[in-house]
């Protein structure tokens, strides 16, 4: 199963431009997971996506701002159920809104439950320039741990979920049973130094923080798997993002701020993570996971 995440920028845009229908054909992924798509229900229909790829199901969670944030789920595959939301005792127990906005309204989560594992794609806030959202970033990254951990162990139920659980399947059996986790999508953090073209110029500026390394630091501690890093603990100069700016991307002075973190039972050398520097349409690349015997 070759489970693929991008950061689209805009799906209409790119869509317009070629290079959503170049990349599904050339990859030919199983799952895509699209963030910051930019798009509510009404232009969703006026794309005509279902006609246009008949082969996804396809599934969205829209900001309440229009034309910002959002995140959505093709997959060949019928899940079981969708998330678009935490749960009702995260909502309750981490503040997620500032004076920028509550970010649980932004479309910022869309989790499927397929027979194995839980997927989830997630848009991570961004701290601003003036890192005037820095603290909401550290109460979502705590409130995200929170999430993918209480799925990996069967914490949540039906109930706890109200309007934001979707059951796709008909009558589909212990959804919420201790399952092994994938969350991939745009963290809008680089790691460690070897993730990011500058690291000296950029300590301490949004995305290179303390705080949101730390945040990410600890879903490792929880026994979650930067896989690709796993993989390739030396590989530098390998990226996700690059700015607009001063040919960036064509001289590689980049990020890499997007990612796919595993549950322990899935770190593996036979999942391989890839990053698709090659495919254009964003100023994100690609990057896929490609699952062995799931």
């Amino acid at each position: 199963m070759k489970i693929f995440s991008w950061n689209i920028n805009g799906i209409r845009a790119v869509e317009k431009k070629g290079n959503l229908a170049e990349f599904l054909s050339v990859k030919n992924p199983d799952i895509a997971c699209f963030q910051e798509i930019k798009i509510d229900e009404i232009q969703i229909s006026k794309e005509n996506f279902d006609e246009k790829y008949p082969e996804y199901f396809k599934f969205y969670s829209h900001a309440e701002r229009k034309g910002y944030a959002g995140t959505t789920i093709w997959s060949k595959q019928k899940p079981q159920a969708i998330l678009r939301n935490f749960p009702k005792k995260i909502l309750e127990n981490f503040e997620l809104s500032d004076n920028f906005g509550d970010a649980t309204t932004e479309g910022r989560i869309c989790a499927a439950k397929f027979n194995n594992f839980w997927l989830i794609t997630v848009y991570t806030p961004n701290t601003k320039n003036d890192l005037g959202r820095l603290k909401l970033r550290e109460n979502w990254d705590a409130a995200f741990l929170a999430f993918s951990k209480g799925l990996e162990n069967g914490d949540f139920s039906k109930e706890d979920f109200v309007e934001n659980l979707e059951i796709i399947e008909e009558n589909p059996q212990d959804i919420f049973k201790p399952s092994s986790v994938i969350f991939c999508g745009d963290l809008n953090v680089a790691h460690e130094e070897i993730d990011l073209s500058n690291p000296k110029a950029n300590r301490g500026k949004h995305g290179f923080t303390d705080e949101e390394r730390l945040g990410f630091s600890n879903f490792l501690k929880a026994d979650l798997f930067d896989i690709f890093r796993n993989q390739n603990p030396e590989k530098a100069e390998i990226y996700t993002w690059w700015s607009h700016f001063a040919k960036s991307r064509e001289r590689n002075v980049g990020w890499r701020i997007d990612y796919f973190v595993v549950s322990k039972s899935l770190n593996s050398e036979k999942n391989k993570a890839e990053i698709h520097n090659e495919i254009i349409g964003s100023d994100h690349c690609p990057i896929s996971l490609e699952l062995k015997d799931v």
